[in-house]
């Protein structure tokens, strides 16, 4: 009998050494299980988030630009900026000076006093003066010259329509470009075909100028089109 409880309890003690290895199997087997879909979780978590995840073939690279659209052919260029020079600068002295004296320091003066003369006699509103601006127009000195078409242009009178005219063709472009400025001020339908002549002129201000003159005496606008303008100067004859 005694044996017989003895090999009981070592049958006993070896069930609950079996049943405490079974539970150390499964916990292990659990633990196992668990680092699986808790490693799962994190490469889910990392494509997700993009860190590790494997890029496309564009990314990272710069959207690109649409192309600016291009002018519609036959358009014409917007106008250049007028460049034409500034009024000489006056000597105080000049500012007190009657038409008279101004016209005798064109005539005698040197270049700096014969330019400052010309600029002030378009401020005095003589018509005495266009005669002697008008020959300043062959002044040996360009701003001499660049000075005279400017206020001759600022006296409006139209006797000095033919010297302007032949001014566009001064070799200095700032002669040029007053000279086209002041005949559209003047207004005379005249001069529209010299000025139309000038939209070829290979300097920018110059066309400018004589765009800007012939929109001034037409009131029409064909921008630097000289065919449109040709055609509205023998329309209007």
């Amino acid at each position: 009998m005694l044996s017989i409880l003895i090999d009981l309890i070592y049958l006993l003690i070896y069930m609950i050494q079996q049943k405490e290895n079974a539970m150390r199997t499964m916990t292990a087997c659990l633990s196992i299980v668990l680092l699986g879909f808790s490693g799962c979780g994190q490469n889910q978590g990392t494509d997700q988030g993009g860190g590790q995840s494997q890029a496309t073939p564009d990314a990272g690279k710069a959207p690109v630009q649409p192309e600016p659209a291009s002018p519609a052919a036959g358009t014409p260029a917007p106008a250049p900026a007028p460049k034409t020079p500034a009024p000489a600068v006056r000597p105080p002295a000049m500012e007190s000076k009657s038409a008279e004296e101004l016209i005798e320091t064109l005539k005698a003066g040197d270049s700096f006093s014969r330019s400052a003369a010309a600029e002030a006699l378009g401020t005095k509103g003589d018509s005495k003066a266009v005669d002697a601006l008008l020959a300043a127009l062959k002044d040996k000195d360009e701003q001499v010259r660049a000075s005279a078409a400017h206020s001759l242009g600022r006296l409006k009178d139209a006797s000095a329509l033919d010297g302007l005219v032949a001014a566009l063709k001064d070799e200095n472009r700032f002669v040029c470009a007053n000279a086209a400025e002041a005949l559209g001020i003047i207004g005379d339908a005249k001069s529209a075909r010299p000025l139309v002549a000038a939209l070829g002129h290979d300097d920018p201000d110059v066309r400018f100028w004589a765009c800007d003159s012939l929109k001034r005496i037409s009131g029409k606008d064909f921008g630097y089109d000289a065919a449109g303008w040709t055609k509205w100067i023998s329309e209007k004859k």
